[in-house]
């Protein structure tokens, strides 16, 4: 084996060995990546790729995941005996769930992609369920009600496949679409197995928690809404990437007036809801994070103690901020961004849920949770 090829499986070998999916790992796939293209070895550069898209995808960097991604499919289309379709098909899914989620992918765009892969699936002799699956959750991010409730029927009448998603994403993702259509009865018996346990995985329960928290306090089920806060929150915390799902503790947090949880959620999150993810899911973390600092605002409080990098939300002295100066320029922000998104999606989905969020000002509650040293974990 040549020096470089011995480099570049050292590279892969050492980044299967880290734990999590943290940024040393992901820079091991990155020099494998280089090392093989400038000795253009096409096979360890696909090798390295396929490493490197799961690494991105998982840890919240999804512009490095969509670049890594096409290139493999570019590959696979150019080099069709070299390169096994098989490897990329289940990892298309993922490349267009992001690609969603940023507005300057266009529609149309989205829906060759949709289209492709559908046909893809086809040729390999996989059903339409992964395909109706994946149609929901555009329609989400897309704000196309129409879409999803035919999608979702479509979807769960389709049998099973060797490219559908696992069980407990699959009740996940369905107890998801299923709250956005506001058909909560439902949503919950669709979640209920993954509560009882029976289902599991990387990121199931973490999201399912967090997706109940809201429907559940606006029926005013308090206690059980907490409940899911302390069991999921610390499924999340240590993650960069769900930052929607980190907001949906957030505006829990700030709904029930535990307002000293919520900053310390926003000074450990906020920069990574910034710095990674896509741009919708920083969109919604943002917003939330609005959200509570219009509640102190409203109570009259006019700076917080905020440990946020200088490099993203400009300079403080001690870390205390401006609340109002804060509040404005993070609206200011969310503005621009659901703009965007309204032009993409040609309709106002997002603006009208900032709206939505607005209205929940009058439904704050005080419900004292004691603190903990670090914000609404365990024993929150």
């Amino acid at each position: 084996m040549s020096d470089y090829r011995q480099a570049i499986a050292e590279c892969l070998d050492e980044a299967r060995r880290q734990s999590g999916y943290g940024d040393f790992a992901l820079e091991c796939c990155e020099e494998a990546v280089r090392l093989a293209d400038r000795h253009r070895d096409l096979d360890l550069g696909f090798e390295a790729r396929l490493e490197l898209i799961e690494l991105s995808c998982f840890s919240g960097r999804p512009k490095d995941m969509l670049t890594a991604f096409a290139w493999c499919l570019a590959q696979v289309d150019q080099h069709p005996a070299r390169f096994d379709e098989a490897h990329i098909l289940w990892t298309y899914k993922w490349a267009i769930e992001e690609a969603v989620a940023f507005h300057e992918i266009e529609r149309e765009q989205i829906e060759e992609m949709i289209q492709d892969l559908s046909r893809r699936f086809e040729q390999v002799g996989a059903g339409s369920r992964s395909e109706y699956h994946l149609r929901c959750k555009v329609a989400t991010v897309l704000g196309d009600r129409e879409a999803a409730e035919h999608f979702e029927r479509l979807w769960q009448r389709a049998p099973h496949d060797w490219l559908s998603d696992c069980p407990a994403c699959d009740a996940d993702t369905h107890a998801h679409v299923l709250f956005w259509l506001e058909r909560n009865a439902e949503a919950y018996r669709a979640a209920a197995p993954i509560f009882h346990g029976t289902l599991r995985c990387a990121e199931v329960p973490h999201r399912t928690h967090a997706r109940v928290l809201l429907p559940l306090f606006m029926e005013g089920r308090f206690k059980e809404a907490l409940q899911h806060h302390r069991l999921g929150y610390p499924l999340l915390q240590n993650g960069r990437k769900l930052s929607a799902r980190l907001a949906d503790h957030l505006l829990f947090l700030t709904l029930t007036s535990n307002y000293d949880q919520a900053l310390a959620l926003v000074s450990k999150h906020l920069p990574n809801a910034r710095n990674f993810g896509s741009p919708y899911e920083g969109f919604i973390f943002e917003y939330a994070t609005v959200f509570l600092l219009d509640e102190l605002i409203q109570g009259g409080e006019k700076q917080v103690r905020l440990c946020l990098p200088e490099s993203l939300f400009g300079q403080a002295e001690n870390d205390v901020r401006d609340v109002k100066n804060l509040c404005e320029s993070l609206r200011k922000r969310c503005r621009s961004v659901a703009s965007h998104f309204a032009m993409r999606n040609s309709n106002e989905s997002p603006t009208s849920w900032m709206t939505s969020i607005d209205r929940l000002h009058r439904e704050v509650i005080q419900m004292p949770i004691s603190k903990s040293s670090d914000c609404g974990s365990g024993d929150s």
